[in-house]
């Protein structure tokens, strides 16, 4: 019975897989400082470290005529452009509907919108950089990106500001369904094995999209919100209320 189980949950995480990967292309998505707790998520995770730490940045500009205001704020941005090339580790970046988009000049694709306060103009970035897999401390990446962002020349009344809590971000997170799949069926196995073979499982909700969510610093839960019963074995019909 263990190896049944486990073979139908692969044959249907090959199934799966496929499908996703026919429209999955190369992305990357922001995961916002909002962490989960443990009672939020599913009874099996696939935990990983995030792909990179993003600070958010807000180019803020007062000067009295909006073209001098887009004017220096586009300025200002060069600046950061160049200094961010020169240093290598440090990248800058939009996002636009939860996906990170790179920054690489400073053309018609910049969005300067109207600030907060009358006759102000600005533009929001997030600086980036890689989390290698030998990370000791998240809080030396943040003052990095901080001294970044400081380092920057501005020009006329454009200013430079900085969040306190980074945002970390995370490259194809469907690439990992497999992982998590895997950790599944080990759970069910697991389950199974210890009950007898008088019973057996229904799952449900594998065919649902990853989800991801912060759980620390730079920690990530990957997870598909699936859900199993299981039934005696001699029970031919099952009704789920999940369903």
């Amino acid at each position: 019975m263990k190896n049944t189980i486990y073979c139908v949950i692969l044959s249907m995480l090959s199934f799966f897989v496929g499908s996703v990967a026919v429209a999955q292309a190369v992305e990357e998505v922001i995961v916002t400082g909002m962490r989960a707790s443990g009672d939020e998520l599913p009874g099996v995770v696939f935990r990983r470290q995030a792909d990179f730490l993003l600070l958010e940045v807000t180019v803020l500009n007062d000067s009295r005529n909006e073209e001098i205001r887009e004017k220096e704020i586009l300025k200002t941005l060069q600046n950061a452009l160049s200094i961010a090339k020169a240093q290598k580790d440090i990248e800058l970046s939009i996002v636009k509907n939860g996906f990170v988009l790179p920054l690489v000049s400073v053309d018609s694709s910049v969005e300067i919108v109207s600030g907060d306060r009358p006759d102000t103009s600005q533009v929001k970035i997030r600086a980036k950089t890689n989390i290698s897999k030998n990370l000791e401390s998240p809080e030396k990446l943040l003052a990095k990106l901080t001294a970044f962002t400081e380092s920057v020349p501005v020009e006329g009344r454009t200013e430079l500001i900085a969040y306190d809590e980074p945002d970390v971000s995370v490259v194809n997170p469907h690439q990992y369904r497999n992982n998590i799949i895997e950790l599944v069926a080990k759970d069910v196995n697991t389950t199974t094995s210890a009950l007898g073979k008088d019973y057996r499982v229904i799952m449900q909700g594998l065919d649902q999209p990853v989800q991801w969510v912060r759980v620390g610093p730079v920690q990530l839960a990957m997870y598909i919100p699936y859900s199993y019963h299981i039934i005696p074995s001699n029970i031919n019909s099952f009704f789920s209320p999940d369903y």
